[in-house]
């Protein structure tokens, strides 16, 4: 449903995402303007914070099962592709990691917390959901491509194919979402299964 919001609304979905398109952990920008527009526009709210639909194991399954899927795909499929088109995925950053118990807890919670819960209401919630509210239901799909378009680019410290394949999971829990009806809770799943896998993996040493 289209509403007349003020032009200045339907600015904020955009503003909250051009930091992550332009600066190296510009979602650590994004996530003020998120939660300063939820205190002050109370209309956002409802559509950012959307959690869940009516049938909670329904849900469950769709965000377990896409993250478990995606994983492998992209590490068995995806990932070695890209790499040999365009040089290794750069995980340096998460080399210490590998075997130190204390490290992988930090970054699993980390990637629970941040990537699996705040990522999701920036991305999804907010610019998904809320901008379908503002621009209409036809602008659902353009919205989460160019969210799934900046999610890649706020991975650019892992060069080209890190890129890519960051922007390929970020449509891949648009598309959750979406078929979730708009509801957090899936993508979240999705997104937090994807992390917990993908930094397990680096802590035994099978990936990194």
């Amino acid at each position: 449903m289209r509403t007349d919001a003020p032009t200045w609304h339907k600015a904020l979905p955009f503003v909250a995402l051009a930091p992550m398109a332009v600066v190296q952990n510009g979602s650590l920008i994004s996530l003020p303007i998120v939660v300063l527009t939820l205190l002050i526009v109370k209309s956002s709210r409802g559509p950012t914070l959307a959690f869940r639909g009516e049938r909670l194991a329904a849900g469950l399954a769709l965000g377990i099962g896409a993250g478990i899927l995606f994983w492998a795909f992209a590490h068995f499929l995806m990932d070695p592709l890209l790499e040999r088109l365009f040089g290794k995925i750069d995980l340096d950053s998460l080399a210490a990691v590998r075997g130190n118990m204390r490290n992988y807890l930090i970054l699993l919670a980390v990637g629970l917390i941040y990537g699996g819960i705040v990522e999701e209401i920036i991305n999804r919630g907010f610019v998904i959901g809320w901008g379908t509210v503002l621009f209409g239901e036809r602008a659902a799909v353009p919205l989460m491509l160019l969210s799934t378009l900046a999610f890649g680019l706020a991975h650019r410290y892992q060069d080209t194919a890190g890129m890519i394949s960051a922007g390929l999971s970020g449509l891949v829990f648009g598309v959750v979402y979406l078929v979730a009806g708009r509801k957090l809770m899936p993508a979240m799943l999705a997104h937090a299964t994807v992390d917990v896998i993908g930094v397990t993996s680096i802590y035994l040493g099978y990936g990194g």
